[in-house]
């Protein structure tokens, strides 16, 4: 297994196992992670002055009944947004030639690329699933400690997941950055170090 990696981004759609994976490997290699729905949340608590209009529409719930392709333009401006926070501290990991995980679905492919481009110390795979029925399933595991919003909320927050995993998938392929599919889980963060060998 080549070792010459500073930071390793892991991309993808919403429940596709990249957190868990994320966790395992910082533990085994005794790495940093930084979670970039960590940004989110501090956004949706409290969203700075200096943050773009559309960083309000995370606290609306109306915005599910929006079409796919509304929702994916609007995530793709809130993911450039937590994209640019992210990267002051991805930079100074870097100068610090220390090694940090980074994961989330607001990577987006053209700003890993971009990282990509720049410094070969830093590797990228996508995580993807394409079924469905999983991601609803994996979505009401991850959040069964949370009250789940009406199901008709839950239903368009469902398919805005599976589309948004979708397009994030064809742009991470389109850019020749590794895809791998999200099951078996347990393998996963195996598969995902053997992905950037």
């Amino acid at each position: 297994m080549k070792n010459d990696w500073l930071i390793l981004m892991i991309l993808g759609g919403s429940a596709t196992g990249k957190t868990v994976a994320a966790d395992k490997l910082a533990k085994q290699l005794g790495t940093d992670c930084i979670h970039l729905d960590d940004f989110r949340l501090e956004l949706q608590k409290k969203p700075d002055k200096a943050s773009p209009s559309f960083i309000r529409l995370l606290l609306d719930e109306q915005i599910y009944q929006k079409t796919d392709q509304e929702l994916i333009k609007i995530h793709q401006k809130i993911s450039n947004h937590i994209c640019k926070m992210s990267f002051k501290r991805i930079k100074t990991y870097l100068k610090l030639k220390k090694r940090v995980i980074v994961e989330g679905d607001d990577l987006t492919p053209k700003f890993v690329n971009d990282l990509l481009k720049k410094d070969k110390k830093i590797k990228a795979v996508c995580v993807y699933e394409k079924n469905l029925e999983r991601i609803r399933d994996a979505i009401k595991y991850r959040d069964k400690q949370k009250v789940l919003p009406a199901e008709n909320i839950f239903q368009n927050q469902l398919r805005h997941a599976y589309y948004n995993g979708l397009f994030i998938l064809q742009q991470a392929r389109k850019l020749s950055i590794p895809c791998i599919q999200s099951r078996p889980f347990h393998t996963l963060p195996k598969r995902i170090m053997r992905s950037i060998d």
